[in-house]
């Protein structure tokens, strides 16, 4: 097991940085910067991405990470490729730009904290779950993909910023409000 606790600059010079077999965990700081691609190897692995207020840290592609924890009121910006098994975004913006695909079997937005999507964020082929209590905007899909999914959607909800409706894609969906006082919903198909 490794931990990478970076808060300089790491640049694979067009190589990947790997983490090797391992239950390894990468934490990022408002000073990361990250130039190339991360391969946390087999095991279950973290990328916990700590940013603060103004900050943003970059992320190329990333590779055999099992969890994404996002946290802080800064942001995350992923221009590559990326599956997690679980990504949780308590705070802050996590921004999958229009040359980001990631891949989640859980997805979990707090309230206060936003998920952009400029291309495509896609479930599983197995029984995916997103809980959304928090912003969701960007002119990308998402896609929870085939099997049985669930979306949540909780208190504080908004999907006004999001240009394409949420989708549950095959299978038998379900569509959860747990909305006590108020959400802003957006478009959804498939559940």
């Amino acid at each position: 097991s490794d931990t990478v606790d970076l808060a300089g600059t790491l640049d694979t010079q067009g190589g990947t940085f790997s983490l090797g077999a391992g239950d390894d965990t990468f934490r990022t700081h408002d000073t990361t910067n990250v130039i190339g691609n991360l391969d946390a190897g087999a095991g279950n692995d973290l990328l916990d991405v700590a940013v603060t207020t103004g900050n943003t840290v970059h992320f190329d592609g990333l590779a055999g990470f099992e969890s994404l924890g996002k946290s802080g009121a800064g942001t995350m910006v992923v221009d590559g490729n990326a599956s997690f098994q679980d990504i949780v975004v308590s705070g802050g913006l996590l921004d999958a730009t229009a040359t980001a695909t990631l891949t989640t079997h859980t997805l979990d937005i707090a309230s206060g904290a936003t998920l952009n999507v400029d291309n495509l964020l896609s479930g599983t082929t197995g029984n995916d779950t997103a809980t959304i209590a928090g912003r969701v905007t960007g002119a990308g899909r998402i896609d929870l993909g085939a099997g049985d999914d669930t979306l949540t959607v909780q208190d504080g909800a908004d999907f006004s910023g999001l240009a394409l409706p949420v989708d549950g894609g095959a299978g038998n969906n379900l569509l959860v409000t747990d909305i006590a006082t108020n959400a802003t919903l957006g478009g959804v198909a498939n559940f």
